[in-house]
């Protein structure tokens, strides 16, 4: 599903965004600490009233709000605001009651919920409370995608994931898009996840969209991502310097022995 914003204006803080995330695609929006990234997102969930423009589903502005609803699926920076139910099957299973799916294949959906997310079957009776802040972020995200949501869209996603569960994250939002062409909007500042899995980016700064393009303008153009105030990783400098030395393109990851075997295949 594609999901265009045009000429977008809200208060005296957006004057005027316009930008098409594309169907099947990862789209990740880059910016500082209020620059308005999580802000175009509630503007898409229709959680802010914005003044003037339109947004676009498929082309058309004329869509329903309630199919709209079902078919993204958002997952906050702080999901246990946002949680109603006492226990992690009760919270996935909510969404589930609300859109009137099968009781008989609800458990079903649940589990196999927590098993995308990369968790296991003890977390289903657990009471909600008890979850870390990167088990909290799983368990919504897990609420989202028993929707089978058409768009994904996830605010600062990496915050408090460990690096194996920042890992399973990578591979399965590559797996939403690769194998059921889902758009992914991503709002981060997590330079490395982002470069692992997007096709596309957006700069924002003061609620501005300042540059967009492909993600692979940014690994080859490192000044661009220092320009805007971002440290460039290791392993961008390093792919860079292969290319400028020996003349090969490695393709970027944040997997070092990814990287490793990728340099080594290019050696052969």
């Amino acid at each position: 599903m594609e999901i265009e914003l045009y000429n977008i204006r809200y208060k005296n803080i957006i004057e005027s965004f316009s930008y098409k995330f594309e169907n099947g695609k990862v789209t990740s929006i880059l910016g500082k600490s209020g620059s308005g990234k999580s802000l175009i997102g509630y503007i898409i969930m229709d959680l802010v009233k914005y003044d003037s423009g339109n947004i676009l589903v498929n082309g058309s502005s004329s869509y329903n709000l309630n199919q709209f609803m079902k078919d993204v699926g958002y997952v906050f920076q702080k999901p246990t605001d946002h949680f109603f139910c006492k226990t992690v099957s009760e919270e996935i299973g909510f969404g589930l009651k609300q859109f009137k799916f099968k009781l008989n294949k609800m458990e079903s959906q649940i589990r196999e919920s927590l098993s995308m997310v990369g968790l296991d079957d003890s977390f289903y009776d657990k009471d909600i409370n008890t979850l870390s802040s990167g088990e909290a972020f799983l368990v919504a995200l897990a609420s989202s995608l028993v929707l089978n949501p058409k768009v994904i869209i996830l605010d600062e996603p990496t915050v408090y994931l460990d690096y194996n569960y920042k890992c399973n994250l990578v591979k399965l939002i590559k797996m939403l898009r690769d194998r059921y062409n889902k758009t992914v909007i991503i709002m981060s500042n997590d330079i490395s996840f982002v470069y692992s899995i997007s096709d596309n980016y957006v700069f924002m700064d003061n609620c501005k969209l300042i540059k967009s393009g492909n993600i692979n303008d940014l690994i080859n153009n490192s000044n661009l991502l220092s320009s805007f105030g971002y440290e460039i990783p290791m392993s961008i400098n390093f792919i860079n310097m292969v290319k400028e030395k020996k003349g090969v393109d490695l393709k970027y990851t944040n997997d070092i022995n990814e990287l490793v075997r990728d340099v080594i295949n290019n050696v052969r």
